[in-house]
């Protein structure tokens, strides 16, 4: 059967308890220790982590606020530098159609002055063909044959000159 034996079961305990105690000072203790120390590592880091999340959130969100902020600058100076643009067009545009009406006016006031200087020279030379023409009528006596022939000379000497 089996027998219980009071001695033994207490050596067995105070075997047991002191076991105990060796383990828990030499084993659970530094053990304890460690796994606080690492449990307070990991506290931080997560600590940190969580803190440079919340920083990169907030570069996130500068950068995307600054890069608006650009976009919309660099819009403003697109549109005016296109507005500028169409300015400087428009303004040489105006000086060509000036520049070009009054070169159209000078010509038109040169040809003008063309023609007069055409048409006075035609008179001067209208007036020494009749007065040639007036000269020989009065030295000859003039048929109609020979009035004829006089008057298509002149107009043939008109025309000639009139090409040249």
């Amino acid at each position: 059967m089996i027998e219980i034996n009071g001695w033994i079961i207490l050596v067995q305990l105070a075997s047991f308890l002191v076991l105990m105690l060796v383990l828990s000072k030499f084993l659970f203790g530094p053990i304890t220790l460690f796994l606080e120390k690492r449990r307070a590592e990991i506290d931080e880091s997560f600590a940190l982590v969580k803190k440079e999340q919340e920083e990169s959130s907030k570069l996130i969100e500068e950068a995307r606020e600054r890069l608006i902020s650009t976009e919309d600058k660099s819009k403003i100076a697109f549109d005016r530098a296109i507005k500028e643009g169409e300015e400087k067009k428009n303004e040489i545009i105006r000086r060509a159609k000036t520049e070009a009406d009054g070169l159209v006016k000078k010509a038109g006031l040169e040809i003008e002055r063309k023609k007069d200087e055409a048409v006075l020279e035609l008179k001067k030379g209208v007036t020494d063909i009749t007065i040639a023409l007036s000269r020989k009528i009065i030295k000859e006596e003039i048929d109609e044959e020979r009035a004829q022939r006089l008057i298509n000379e002149f107009a043939e000497k008109v025309s000639a000159e009139d090409i040249k």
